[in-house]
C-alpha cells in the first residue's frame, strides 16, 4: 500500500465497501423486505470506520435512493454505544434514527436531545432523568424499553417488565415507548436452550403488552448470532452487527450464506535473516530454532492490535503462503518463520487478516487461535493504523 507521498506503509487495513453493500443485500434477503434493520455501528463500526460504513449502508445495496431507507417497512436505523458516536454521525450527514443501546450518564442527557438520539431505558431512575429533561424542553422523547431476559447486564428484569411498562405512561408522561428490546447472552452457543428460554420470556412480555393494547413500533432481539441461527428471534426488527462486516461470532460459518469479510489487515517485512540452529527467538525465549531457519521481521505488534496471545500460534501470509508466528509478539514487531518460503524480502506484503493468492486468514480463525472472540480482534486494531476504503 502506497501513501499519497509515495512512501511504503508499514501497517494498514483495507476496507471493502462493496462487500458491505453485498452483505447488506444478503441480510435483507434473509430477514425479508418488511423487517427493519438496526445496524450496529458502535465502537467505530467494530474498527471498520463508523462514518464510512454508515454512509455506505445508507446508500444501500442497489440504486435505490437513501430516502427509501428512512421510513416505512424495512427501514434502516443505526445502533450506537455512546452519544459522541451520534455526534460524529450527525456531522457526517447521517439522518437515520440512532438508537443508544447502552445506558447513559446523567451529563449525557443534553446530548441525547441535541443529536436526536433514541435512548434505551431499563430502570426508573434513567427514565425519570429523561422524562424531566423532555418536560423541560416541551418535548416527548422516543425511547426503547430494554428488558433483561438473561443477559444480566442492563435492563428491567423480565419478571418486572410488564408492570414497569403498564405504569410507563403515568410515571413518565413525556416519554414515548417506541420500542422494546432484549439481548441474548449466548445465541452463538451450539446449545440453544438458554436462548429459547430468553425468547419465551420476551414473548410473554410482548404478549402481555399486546393484551393491554400496547404495541411498540419496534420489537427487537436478534443480534448477529441469533439472526443466523434462531429465526424465532426476528420479530419486526433485527440488530445485525458482526455479520454486516462478513464475520461470524464463532468459527462456525453457515455454508449457504454468502457474507464476505470486509476488512483486510496488512503489514510489511522489514528484515529477513538466517538464524542458526538452537537460537532463541524474541522475549522470554519461548521459541528455539531446531535447525537453520530463515526468520522475517514483520512491522506489526500488540501496539497495533496484534495480540500477544498469538505468540507461537498465529500465522500470516507472505508470497501467497502461510508462515507461522514464532516467539513472543512484541510492541511493534512480530517474527515469522519463512524457511519454507523462497524469495522473501524486506517490503514484501504480509497479510495478517485477509486473502493473498489462494490462501486466506479469517478473523474467526485468529480469534480461535488467540482464545478470544472476533469482536475483540476487530475492535483492537489500533486507531493509528490507516484505513483505506475501496469501492472498486
Amino acid at each position: 500500500m502506497i501513501s499519497q507521498n509515495g512512501a511504503v506503509r508499514r501497517v494498514w487495513t483495507e476496507i471493502d465497501l462493496k462487500a458491505i453493500r453485498r452483505n447488506l443485500s444478503t441480510i435483507r434477503s434473509l430477514v425479508g423486505p418488511e423487517a427493519a434493520l438496526l445496524i450496529v455501528v458502535k465502537s467505530d463500526a467494530y474498527g471498520h470506520g463508523m462514518v464510512e460504513v454508515s454512509r455506505t449502508l445508507v446508500r444501500g445495496p442497489g440504486p435505490a435512493p437513501a430516502a427509501s431507507l428512512q421510513s416505512g417497512p424495512g427501514e434502516m436505523l443505526f445502533g450506537i454505544g455512546r452519544p459522541e458516536e451520534a455526534a460524529r454521525l450527525r456531522e457526517a450527514g447521517i439522518a437515520n434514527d440512532l438508537i443508544l443501546l447502552a445506558p447513559f450518564l446523567r451529563n449525557e442527557v443534553p446530548d441525547i436531545f441535541e443529536h436526536n438520539i433514541t435512548p434505551s431505558v431499563g430502570d426508573a431512575a434513567g427514565a425519570e432523568l429523561l422524562n424531566r429533561a423532555a418536560m423541560a424542553r416541551g418535548k416527548k422523547l422516543a425511547v426503547h424499553l430494554k428488558v433483561d431476559t438473561g443477559m444480566g447486564r442492563s435492563g428491567v428484569w423480565h419478571e418486572e417488565a410488564l408492570d414497569f411498562a403498564l405504569e410507563f405512561p403515568n410515571n413518565f408522561p413525556h416519554l414515548h415507548m417506541e420500542g422494546v428490546l432484549t439481548h441474548f447472552s449466548e445465541a452463538d452457543s451450539p446449545d440453544g436452550d438458554f436462548t429459547e428460554a430468553q425468547v419465551r420470556s420476551f414473548n410473554a412480555l410482548t404478549a402481555g403488552l399486546a393484551a393491554h393494547a400496547i404495541k411498540p413500533r419496534f420489537i427487537h432481539a436478534a443480534n448477529s448470532a441469533a439472526l443466523l441461527k434462531h429465526r424465532a428471534t426476528y420479530f419486526n426488527m433485527v440488530r445485525p452487527g458482526l455479520c454486516v462486516y462478513g464475520v461470524f461470532p464463532g468459527i462456525w460459518r453457515p455454508p449457504d450464506l454468502n457474507l464476505a469479510p470486509v476488512l483486510s489487515w496488512k503489514a510489511r517485512v522489514t528484515l529477513v535473516r538466517d538464524v542458526p540452529e538452537g537460537r532463541f527467538i524474541s522475549y522470554r525465549r519461548s521459541f528455539q530454532t531446531r535447525g537453520r531457519a530463515r526468520i522475517a521481521t514483520v512491522s506489526a505488534g500488540y501496539a497495533d492490535g496484534y495480540p500477544v496471545a498469538l505468540s507461537n500460534c498465529g500465522r500470516v501470509l507472505v508470497r501467497g503462503k502461510s508462515a507461522p508466528v514464532v516467539g513472543q509478539v512484541t510492541m511493534d514487531q512480530l517474527l515469522v518463520d519463512v524457511t519454507a518460503i523462497p524469495d522473501v524480502f524486506p517490503e514484501d506484503e504480509v497479510v495478517l487478516i485477509g486473502k493473498q493468492g489462494k490462501e486466506q486468514i479469517l478473523v474467526e480463525e485468529l480469534a480461535q487461535r488467540a482464545r478470544t472472540i472476533p469482536y475483540e480482534l476487530l475492535c483492537g486494531i489500533s486507531k493509528h493504523i490507516p484505513r483505506f476504503y475501496n469501492e472498486l
